[in-house]
């Protein structure tokens, strides 16, 4: 590698979160097989499905939501990681590279820093040409720091059960995980905990990395308490905790017509390491 023409850079597309899982995975396999190089994908969802990490119990979501034509459907993807809410205002990005690329890494969370500064750079570019960002709140955009994650994890967990600080743990951007990009919301706390504004996930398999990378440019978060097994009476109290922790673009003055400009952008970072 080492020029932009070496990887394939398939163009957005939407589907439903069961057509670009499976999108997902027949393109990873192709990298594993060797049939391509390394590949960035972008795409959106249709309809609002909640998608689980592969590693999640199903018991995590209400069990009767396949019977209320208004709740989000329920999928799971092959990557790693919590549920995420995928609607219409979520933008994701598939990067897949050969095992044998310097970007595969051989350190699972060090691997992640090639993305997250990568996006957090692009963000704040794009933020920048739109005149959204003065000099001063450029700090407020940031990638997690491995001590900052493990401390907010720690937090999480020691949580009692079934409270609505645990179940934050059940959600991708509930927590905070090294090398995500996140958002200092609070002006007046500069030295709070920050939001998570772009999650990662990732699986390795033989041949094969796959990075996992999501943004909400809005975040409904009482859709997403509803479809968790939450007590009914505690729904509004979860949705209240996640919408503290959750980070979207348009708190950054971004929305989904910017996107074409920050996946621009995020490419040329990406790349841009090579």
């Amino acid at each position: 590698m080492g020029e932009m023409d070496d990887w394939t850079r398939l163009p957005f597309g939407q589907g439903t979160a069961v057509e670009q899982i499976a999108r997902t995975d027949a393109l990873t396999a192709a990298v594993a097989r060797g049939e391509c190089g390394p590949t960035l994908r972008w795409y959106g969802y249709f309809g609002c499905t909640v998608i689980l990490g592969v590693g999640q119990p199903d018991t995590i979501v209400r069990t009767d939501l396949v019977s209320d034509p208004s709740a989000p459907l329920i999928a799971k993807r092959s990557s790693g990681g919590a549920a995420v809410l995928a609607d219409a205002s979520f933008l994701a990005l598939d990067v897949i590279v050969p095992s044998t690329s310097r970007h595969a890494g051989h350190d699972v969370v060090e691997a992640y820093r090639w993305p997250g500064e990568a996006w957090r750079r692009a963000i704040s570019r794009v933020r920048t040409d739109r005149g959204h960002l003065a000099e001063e709140t450029d700090a407020r955009i940031s990638v997690v720091p491995v001590a900052l994650a493990r401390i907010d994890r720690a937090t999480v967990q020691t949580s009692p059960a079934g409270t609505p600080e645990r179940w934050r743990e059940s959600v991708c951007f509930g927590t905070l995980s090294p090398y995500e990009v996140a958002w200092q919301r609070n002006v007046d706390d500069p030295d709070g905990l920050p939001v998570k504004l772009v999650g990662l996930s990732q699986i390795r398999r033989r041949g094969v990395v796959l990075y996992q990378i999501g943004v909400h440019s809005a975040f409904d978060a009482m859709v997403m308490a509803r479809a968790l097994a939450v007590d009914v009476a505690h729904e509004e109290e979860v949705a209240s905790v996640l919408r503290d922790r959750i980070g979207h673009l348009g708190e950054l003055g971004l929305t989904k017509a910017d996107w074409p400009d920050l996946m621009s952008a995020v490419e040329t970072e990406l790349l841009k390491a090579d």
